[in-house]
């Protein structure tokens, strides 16, 4: 029998203090009321089974903040993923991790109750900007959370990356580079502040210093420069990895693979439907579940459409005879006028195209003509 594989996103929407760039779905002073919401997580997940030929070879715990969950909590937790679901030997199972919130006591029961993956949200080594950003870390603590957790067994951590921060320079961002690389994580997420609307930083843009489009252009480019020169391969638009550690379950959502989403906001995509559930935790934890939103069937067209979107995130491309078995269209036929025109946006490989460096400056705009290159009308075949 063929096995299925699939992976499980759980969220813990918890945090101490919101940033102000914040728009997960997340609250503060609700600690309390985390014991009661592990349960629910635990029931929800014991009556939403996978098909008996599905294995799970990928878990995330993001948020908010998972950190705060005590060992115990966590424990549970894990004991209801592996109850309720066929976890596979070497399972990639992921916690993110906010450095103010761990000790080294911590972070050795994160590792005992099979937690084989942290990704610390750092952001910047420079304490004027982790203040800035409403962060309750300082670099000492980021430096110092970091190294207790090798010491409590972990070899494989991501640190998250934030360019474009307000009083950010080029030099303080080169510090932040430079002290990254020398803590050596196997993983790093650059990712540039977005300013999202309905948070503190939407309602005070105009006051926040942010740099423009070429500066901010800049420092994506000087953090490529600086990562890969570290040892780091860019494997997608932000992120990088030593070889052989990339994020396996980031990788699962860019290249439209299969999961199930736990808990409020969170969102699933199995058996050719994507559906999410709604931010309201109260409900959430007097009824026991949310009822499904946002519920849509990926059809071919959809299908084709995210299979060009999510792959020109990665470095790999766009796998040619791939797209065309899957599809039953001629790739070059049908994109080689945008290819032509943007050549040097693009990187032509054999039997693969990718986004050059300079085309991932400008990704979305680049997605878009794609995607008008489509015949219009059509439902896919």
């Amino acid at each position: 029998m063929m096995t299925h594989k699939a992976g499980i996103y759980l969220h813990i929407p918890f945090c101490l203090r919101r940033c102000g760039y914040c728009d997960f779905c997340s609250y503060t002073g609700r600690l309390s009321d985390m014991p009661a919401y592990v349960e629910r997580l635990f029931s929800e997940m014991r009556r939403t089974p996978l098909p008996p030929d599905y294995t799970v070879d990928t878990v995330y715990l993001g948020g908010g903040t998972p950190s705060l969950l005590s060992g115990e909590l966590l424990a549970r937790l894990l004991d209801g993923v592996f109850s309720s679901f066929r976890v596979e030997p070497g399972a990639e199972i992921s916690c993110e991790v906010n450095p103010g919130t761990v000790d080294g006591a911590a972070l050795r029961l994160f590792w005992a109750a099979g937690v084989n993956r942290l990704s610390m949200g750092v952001q910047s080594l420079s304490d004027r900007e982790l203040a800035l950003l409403g962060r309750i870390h300082t670099a000492d603590e980021a430096v110092r959370a970091f190294h207790a957790a090798r010491e409590a067994g972990f070899d494989n951590i991501s640190l998250d990356l934030m360019t474009g921060i307000p009083a950010e320079t080029p030099e303080s961002l080169a510090a932040t580079l430079a002290g990254f690389a020398a803590l050596g994580p196997e993983h790093i997420s650059a990712y540039a502040l977005k300013i999202e609307e309905g948070t503190p930083f939407a309602a005070r843009r105009a006051s926040l210093g942010l740099p423009d489009e070429d500066r901010q252009a800049d420092a994506v480019t000087a953090a490529a420069e600086a990562l890969e020169a570290a040892g780091y391969r860019r494997y997608e638009i932000s992120n990088y990895a030593r070889p052989g550690y990339e994020s396996r379950h980031n990788l699962r959502y860019w290249r439209g693979e299969e999961y199930l989403g736990f808990g409020p906001s969170a969102y699933s995509y199995f058996g050719g439907w994507r559906y999410g559930y709604g931010r309201d935790l109260d409900a959430y934890l007097r009824d026991g579940f949310l009822p499904r939103q946002d519920e849509t069937y990926i059809d071919a067209r959809a299908e084709e459409e995210e299979f060009l979107m999510l792959r020109l995130r990665l470095c790999e491309g766009i796998p040619v005879r791939e797209y065309e078995a899957r599809f039953h269209r001629d790739f070059y036929t049908l994109f080689g006028r945008v290819l032509d025109r943007y050549a040097d946006f693009f990187v032509q490989r054999p039997g693969a195209v990718a986004l050059s460096p300079r085309g991932m400056l400008v990704s979305n705009s680049l997605i878009v003509e794609m995607l008008a290159s489509l015949p219009e009308g059509e439902k896919g075949t």
